[in-house]
């Protein structure tokens, strides 16, 4: 979600970027050539998407979503596209084979390589830390229910057991994150990461296989999207 409150979202069977507002309203695009995979905020104006291109290459592309124009493209040796990417401290973040990636966007080269144990996929980056989930391998182990991160301050990976396997990732300002998993169901995790509880949901269906776009703490509401379906939902107590 850009600051002024509007949705940036890829839509990879159209090979384009859709701009609207949370209520779904003042829809634009932006085209794309290939297939955009996830997207995230640069600045007040600017987005960074991972763009996969004919014989499956992938490359970093930086678009002004205000003039709707492509500002330029990065190439960063051994990204994978579903790893996911983010932003911290005004530089992104990538993943790759049993790697975390911090890729200069400004001087468009990769500044850094942490090798951590798993291939990350639904990277979430937020103060010092680095969040992610494993690689999808198709065996069914408690190394799946893992959140795990990455902090820079400790210099070290750690993770935390999940009732189900992550999927989706955001943060609070607070610091604290909610965790969409596989299995539709939302959990609060604290800023210190040692405690955590389920969130109540009215829809636990409409959130399998989701995304989380955006939070709002205050209203306690979150805006979720399912295929190309944006949905609005609200903590029960």
């Amino acid at each position: 979600m850009m600051d002024d409150g509007r949705l940036v979202l890829c839509v990879p069977d159209q090979s384009e970027v859709l701009i609207c507002n949370k209520d779904g309203s003042n829809v634009d695009n932006i085209p794309v050539r290939g297939t955009p995979c996830c997207i995230t905020t640069v600045n007040s104006s600017t987005v960074a998407i991972v763009v996969v291109k004919p014989f499956r290459s992938s490359y970093i592309e930086i678009y002004d979503i205000n003039y709707k124009n492509k500002l330029k493209w990065i190439q960063v040796a051994g990204m994978k596209s579903a790893s996911g990417i983010s932003t911290i401290n005004n530089k992104l973040v990538v993943g790759g084979l049993r790697k975390l990636m911090i890729v200069d966007h400004q001087g468009e080269e990769t500044i850094q390589k942490i090798k951590i144990r798993c291939t990350p996929e639904a990277i979430h980056a937020s103060d010092n830390k680095i969040f992610f989930k494993n690689h999808r391998t198709g065996f069914i182990s408690n190394e799946m229910k893992k959140l795990k991160w990455y902090s820079f301050s400790g210099k070290k990976e750690q993770s935390k057991i999940l009732p189900s396997d992550p999927y989706s990732i955001t943060s609070l300002r607070d610091g604290s994150l909610y965790v969409l998993c596989i299995d539709g169901s939302i959990h609060h995790v604290s800023g210190d990461l040692k405690d955590e509880k389920t969130v109540n949901t009215n829809n636990i269906e409409a959130l399998k296989s989701g995304y989380i776009i955006s939070c709002n703490a205050k209203q306690n509401t979150m805006v979720l999207r399912n295929n190309m379906i944006l949905s609005i939902f609200q903590e029960q107590h």
